[in-house]
């Protein structure tokens, strides 16, 4: 590991950064070094317009991938080399807001009756109940199940915040019923070694889509899609929304009013 990726990391650390945001932050600014063949330390404002170019012309990523790479370039020459002034140099993109799909309460009861595996099918009613992240599914323990004030307590979410969410009446009765016949010991979704894999989850969502008919894109965050929406036309407030699925800003949280509206026109 050289002297530079060794002292990256370091910084990473030191501000709290994920695991995985710096696993991902280390590769972008590894691919950025390889395409010159030269330490980052050694490029300047020239190179990085030339790569960040490369990057939209190649189509070498997607947006948020795309994004990512910025992040990582802006926080290696800001918070490690110094250079504060090449910021100006890393424009940060405008990121596309583009309203969230979602599905009707019906369509996602043919998707969940369309589910075979009953441990899968408690995986995605959870996250349809809860709003849930995938990757905050799978990393919910048992002990995070608060029956008495009927809240399930979500530990190290995006952003490594913590925050409460929703346990409806009916979701307890299924979960009970989950641990009666699965008896997990700590991760409420117990893989083969520790907690189960994401793609466990996004994969049985995928094949209750095509057998359920649905004509929609259906994946576990479009079920977490359904939840805010579903909430928004029972009459929650944004700010409430907004708290349960652990938006940092609210006006991620209004994509959804305008969804609700744009349903409401439709229908008139």
């Amino acid at each position: 590991m050289t002297p530079l990726r060794e002292e990256f990391i370091s910084t990473l650390r030191l501000k709290n950064y994920s695991p995985k945001t710096i696993k991902q932050y280390t590769l972008s600014v590894a691919r950025f070094a390889r395409y010159f063949g030269c330490c980052p330390s050694k490029l300047g404002p020239k190179e990085i317009k030339r790569y960040l170019l490369y990057l939209i012309d190649e189509k070498y990523c997607t947006s948020s991938e795309y994004r990512q790479n910025v992040c990582a370039l802006r926080c290696l020459y800001s918070k490690v080399l110094g250079h504060k002034w090449l910021l100006e140099h890393i424009p940060f993109p405008r990121k596309d807001r583009k309203l969230p799909e979602f599905l009707t309460p019906e369509e996602v009861s043919r998707l969940l009756e369309s589910v075979k595996n009953p441990k899968h099918k408690m995986m995605l009613e959870v996250v349809y109940a809860t709003g849930v992240r995938t990757g905050e599914l799978v990393r919910l323990k048992v002990s995070d199940i608060d029956s008495k004030r009927k809240v399930i307590v979500v530990r190290n979410g995006k952003g490594r915040k913590d925050r409460f969410t929703l346990l409806p009446e009916v979701l307890l009765y299924k979960l009970r019923n989950y641990y009666r016949e699965y008896r997990p010991k700590e991760w409420l979704f117990e893989g083969k070694v520790g907690p189960s894999s994401s793609s466990v989850p996004q994969n049985a969502c995928k094949r209750a889509a095509r057998s359920s008919g649905i004509k929609k894109h259906a994946t576990p965050h479009i079920l977490r899609h359904s939840f805010a929406t579903a909430l928004l036309e029972q009459g929650v407030d944004l700010i409430t929304i907004s708290d349960l699925l652990g938006h940092d800003n609210i006006r991620t949280t209004k994509l959804y009013a305008h969804v609700s509206l744009k349903k409401c026109n439709y229908s008139a």
